[in-house]
């Protein structure tokens, strides 16, 4: 039965448990029930599934118990399954850390311009600055205290010297937190006398150039104070308008202010008398949070109608839709835009925080669960990548939303044609393309940015793919012609490619495989692959057939050495050969699949073969004795076909892409065990190609609508390398014995994480 993606619970689990359960059920029946006979190893397994299987339920809701459950499961037994369900949940989460508030709810949080300093405001009346250069082991720097109620508003001027509070008991305070160890109070005024209800402050904002403070109070009253002086503030202006929230553009210039009737207004505020200059109905319930992105052209709000909406704010006296974001399952509370504009973070009463692209499209992140009551406030820090969020439960907790642990494509670029094929230059900094329109896109490949095109290597026009092939010194280049043949070109200068030779073939080339020496080429030739020999580029000879499928091959693979060939047809077989003599292939084995093969690999060990079929499945096969190949695991994650696999070049990730338009990297240093990194949804279309840097840290897909997508594995690579140690970051530390007591009754507690 094929899960859905965000459904699919790791088979390691069962046999884990099975295994347990067995060595349990071993102990002779005589000694059954006297549990002071039942062995210490047999306690420790039952202990070691138990916290695998917690841990797996844990992941969604409480990532912090859910890395400690699998750090604790490695330590009592470090096995392949105990490493890959580590693995596994470090893979699905963006959790980065939880200030260990001592008071009531969070109602506000915000960073300054230091990227581990961050403030939190609790309904006890106190302020806390914390240190996050650890996120895992946060320090208290200082404690703020002076309101009677909770602290409602935190804003730093942007400078991050100076720091406004507002609370429930009317009060605003300013702190000098130049020394976020020893803050000082340099002023305090109070909301003029009137009903207790109303005097709460409950935001507050500084304008960008830090020379005034907007506050709004519980009855919707706008204050704009002067605090050029900060120890003597004044009121400058206040808004006609009753409001809930509001937020200053990047410029200055401009005010927008939003309430309980829904409305959003904009406000012109340069000779500081504040004009309206745009209006719109933005939501049909409160609305309870916005912000202004870094640009100042785009509007997010947030509303008790669950959704937020983002507006496009640039042109003057108008407020124009962009897009609804919809998702969360109870009214919104807050929202707040990544430094560098291009993400958006919401927060709600449904105890979550999700994150949008800022088109208004849902980026390719986990929903970040972790809070057991409503989510009050949202900050990014000036990192772009730490965010931090405060709930009504009394917790602040640390994400980390940065590109680095292969969740999303951290660029992207667009060639006109659909992309069938992708070929990596050995320095990793060059990128070939193949186009289905006119030959291969010549590109460059900058790290953290989108590839940039820089020719286009012209072979002909055509409606098929131009499947392509580079050797491994990266000089000579060959394509498929789209029709019934291939050429090769010479590309040791990539800024003037220059053809060599060309390969006739009887039926449409879609895909060609190149051995790793670059002397043996497979071209696609119907139902019978021909062996080329390109020891001379600019004479290859024909070595002759490979027939054996009695359908079409749609694919092949050869092995690092060589000597094994592996194809794929659509007669859902898939053969391998021993090419060691490449003018007489000869068959070693067959395996039959449910679906039709579109793609092939072999680790680079030789050890491992990676199938994709029409079945949505990719199989894991033991081909250490090539004649007799055995299935390993089966990896269900995609909706449709499997059209690409790949393994790094270190053989420890293996990618696959989909008909469904996923793209899903694993795990597979141990092929029995294998860890879903990530599987996320890109593109509109097929994933037709993949292809790693030689260094293996970074991987591009390559979509059927000419989409380049560029991923970025190097932080997943570090945290491959030591789980443990990663998830000890995290967690900050590891069970309690409180805890151990809970979840593995039984066997001896032990500390699992450093101190």
């Amino acid at each position: 039965m094929i899960r859905p993606a965000g459904r699919w619970r790791p088979w390691l689990l069962g046999e884990v448990i099975t295994l347990a359960v067995a060595t349990v059920l071993a102990v002779p029946a005589a000694v059954v029930g006297r549990e002071h006979r039942i062995t210490a190893a047999a306690r420790r397994d039952v202990a070691v599934s138990a916290l695998l299987l917690e841990a797996e339920q844990r992941r969604a809701g409480n990532p912090a118990l859910a890395l400690r459950l699998g750090i604790a499961a490695v330590r009592l037994s470090a096995t392949p399954a105990t490493r890959a369900g580590l693995l596994a949940t470090l893979a699905g989460t963006r959790y980065a850390g939880l200030l260990p508030v001592r008071h009531d709810g969070v109602e506000a949080v915000a960073f300054g311009d230091d990227p581990v300093v961050v403030a939190t405001g609790t309904r006890d009346g106190t302020t806390v600055l914390w240190d996050i250069a650890e996120p895992g082991r946060p320090r208290e720097l200082a404690s703020l205290r002076g309101h009677r109620s909770a602290v409602a508003g935190l804003a730093y001027r942007p400078d991050g010297d100076l720091l406004a509070t507002s609370a429930g008991d009317g009060a605003t305070l300013l702190w000098d937190v130049r020394d976020p160890r020893h803050p000082v109070r340099m002023a305090t005024w109070h909301v003029p006398a009137g009903s207790d209800a109303w005097d709460t402050v409950h935001r507050l904002v500084f304008s960008p150039d830090g020379r005034q403070l907007a506050s709004v109070t519980l009855d919707g009253a706008v204050t704009v104070r002067d605090v050029a002086d900060p120890r003597r503030p004044a009121v400058a202006f206040r808004l006609p308008e009753v409001a809930d929230t509001l937020a200053y553009s990047p410029d200055g210039h401009r005010i927008a202010a939003a309430g309980g009737d829904g409305d959003l207004t904009i406000w012109t505020i340069d000779s500081g008398r504040p004009r309206r200059t745009a209006g719109v109905r933005a939501h049909s319930r409160t609305v309870t949070a916005l912000a202004f992105s870094p640009d100042g052209r785009r509007l997010a709000t947030a509303s008790y109608d669950e959704t937020a909406k983002v507006w496009d704010a640039g042109t003057a006296g108008r407020i124009r839709p962009v897009a609804t974001l919809r998702g969360h399952q109870d009214g919104l509370s807050a929202v707040a835009f990544s430094p560098d504009g291009r993400r958006i973070a919401t927060g709600g009463l449904d105890k979550t925080v999700r994150l949008w692209n800022a088109d208004g499209t849902a980026a390719a992140l986990p929903v970040l669960a972790g809070h057991l009551a409503r989510v009050e406030a949202l900050a990014f820090g000036p990192d772009g990548h730490t965010l931090v969020s405060g709930g009504a439960d009394g917790t602040a907790m640390l994400w980390d939303t940065g590109p680095g642990t292969a969740e999303s494509p951290v660029a992207s670029a667009q060639q006109t044609g659909g992309i069938s094929s992708l070929a990596v230059t050995p320095d990793g900094r060059g990128l070939y393309a193949g186009d289905v329109e006119q030959g291969a896109g010549i590109w460059t490949l900058r790290a953290g940015l989108p590839p940039q095109r820089s020719g286009t290597l012209t072979v002909r026009r055509s409606e098929y793919r131009f499947p392509l092939a580079l050797t491994p010194d990266g000089t000579t280049l060959v394509i498929g012609d789209g029709g019934k043949g291939v050429v090769v070109w010479d590309v040791a200068d990539r800024s003037r490619p220059r053809r060599l030779s060309a390969l006739a073939a009887d039926g449409w080339t879609p895909w060609l495989a190149l051995s790793r020496d670059g002397r043996c080429l497979a071209v696609a030739d119907g139902v019978a692959p021909v062996l080329w020999d390109l020891t001379d580029p600019a004479r290859p000879a024909r070595l002759g057939p490979v027939r054996g499928h009695s359908g079409s091959v749609a694919g092949a693979a050869f092995s690092a050495d060589g000597r094994i060939l592996v194809t794929a047809g659509d007669d859902r077989r898939v053969m391998l050969w021993d090419v060691a003599d490449p003018r007489r292939p000869r068959r070693l084995a067959e395996v039959a699949l449910p679906g039709r093969v579109g793609g092939v690999a072999i680790s680079p060990d030789g050890g491992t073969l990676a199938t994709g079929s029409d079945d949505a499945a990719a199989v894991l096969w033991n081909i250490h004795d090539p004649g007799r190949p055995l299935r390993i695991r089966t990896l269900i994650n995609h909706h449709r076909d499997v059209t690409v696999v790949r393994f790094s070049p270190d053989g420890r990730i293996l990618a696959t892409g989909g008909a469904d338009g996923m793209v899903a990297v694993w795990e597979v240093t141990d092929p029995v065990h294998p860890a879903l990194i990530t599987s996320r949804v890109n593109a509109a279309d097929f994933v037709w190609a993949l292809a790693f840097t030689p260094d293996g840290r970074t991987l591009i897909s390559g979509e059927s609508s000419g989409g380049l997508r560029v991923w970025d594995l190097a932080g997943w690579t570090a945290t491959a390398a030591d789980p443990v140690r990663r998830a000890c970051a995290l967690a900050g530390t590891g069970l309690s014995g409180p805890e151990w007591g809970q979840f593995a009754p039984g066997v001896a507690y032990r500390p699992t994480c450093p101190p």
